[in-house]
C-alpha cells in the first residue's frame, strides 16, 4: 500500500499519517512528484488524501493523478478533508482521472475537519478534532475489508482537466494576497509553500502566479503578515492541525 497526500495546514497530512501508521504503509507528499512525468503504481492498494476546494480537488492533485501509470487494477481509496464534510464533484473527478489511466476509484470518504478558508467555530473545531480518530479508524476497517462504496459514471477526464479547476487560474480572487507591513522576511511562508510560489525580496514575501490556494502561507506565518486580499477573508484567523508541527511542513 502507498498513500499520497496534499496538505496546506495539516488536516490531510494528519489523516494520511494515521492511515500510514495503521497499515504500516508508505506515505508520500503529492508535491514531491510535481516534476515527474510518470508515477508508477506497483502496489495493490493506493490511497489519495487531500482537501476539497470549492467542491473540487486541488489542481495539483489533478495533475498528479494524470501522471499515474499501472499495469494492474489496484484497489483505490480516497479520503477528502473539508470544512463542510461534503466534496461535491471531487470524488467523481478523481475517478475520471483514474479511468483515463485504466483504474477506478473504489472507496470514497469525507472527513469533516476545522476550516482553513471558510471558518468553522472554535467549538466546531474541537468537536471535529475529537471525532476524527474514530472516523479514521472506521475508514481503516473499510479499507481492510476492501469495501466498495463508490459507483463510477464511466466518464474519463477530458482536455483541460487540470485547467478547469476553479482554483487553477492565477486570476482567481482566492489567490489574491496582501503582505502587511509587519512582514519581517523570515521566509517561513516560502518554506511551507508546497509549490515554491513564494520568494523573499528586499525583506518581504512576494507571491508568484503558481498558487495552489492551500493557504499554508496565511496560517503558518508567525507574524500574521499574509492575508487573503478578499473582503470576506481579511479577518481569517490562523489554523493548523494541532498535532502537526511547523517543522513537518517546511519544504526547504
Amino acid at each position: 500500500m502507498k498513500i499520497y497526500y496534499f496538505t496546506g495546514t495539516g488536516n490531510s497530512y494528519w489523516t494520511a499519517k494515521k492511515l500510514g501508521e495503521h497499515f504500516s504503509a508508505e506515505v508520500h507528499p503529492i508535491i514531491d512528484f510535481k516534476n515527474e512525468k510518470t508515477v508508477v503504481v506497483d502496489d495493490d492498494v493506493l490511497g489519495i488524501v487531500c482537501p476539497t476546494y470549492m467542491s473540487d480537488i486541488p489542481w495539483i492533485v489533478k495533475d498528479f493523478l494524470l501522471k499515474l501509470s499501472s499495469q494492474g487494477k489496484p484497489y483505490i481509496f480516497a479520503i477528502l478533508t473539508s470544512n463542510h464534510g461534503e466534496s461535491g464533484k471531487s470524488f467523481a473527478n478523481i475517478d475520471h482521472a483514474l479511468l483515463l489511466k485504466g483504474m477506478t476509484l473504489s472507496l470514497a470518504f469525507d472527513l469533516q475537519m476545522p476550516g482553513n478558508c471558510i471558518e468553522s467555530s472554535a467549538e466546531q473545531d474541537r468537536d471535529r478534532l475529537v471525532a476524527a480518530p474514530a472516523r479514521v479508524a472506521a475508514f481503516c476497517e473499510a479499507i481492510e475489508h476492501r469495501k466498495v462504496n463508490f459507483t463510477s459514471d464511466n466518464k474519463m477526464a477530458g482536455s483541460r482537466f487540470v485547467e478547469k479547476s476553479w482554483f487553477y487560474s492565477p486570476y482567481s480572487i482566492m489567490k489574491r494576497f496582501k503582505i502587511k507591513n509587519n512582514c519581517n522576511g523570515c521566509g517561513i511562508c516560502a518554506k511551507v509553500c508546497p509549490i515554491d510560489n513564494i520568494s523573499i525580496s528586499s525583506g518581504r514575501a512576494v507571491h508568484g502566479k503558481g498558487c495552489a490556494a492551500c493557504y499554508a502561507c496565511v496560517h503558518w506565518c508567525p507574524e500574521h503578515a499574509t492575508i487573503v486580499n478578499v473582503p470576506t477573508f481579511r479577518g481569517l484567523r490562523q489554523y493548523h492541525h494541532p498535532e502537526v508541527a511547523l517543522n513537518t511542513m517546511l519544504r526547504k
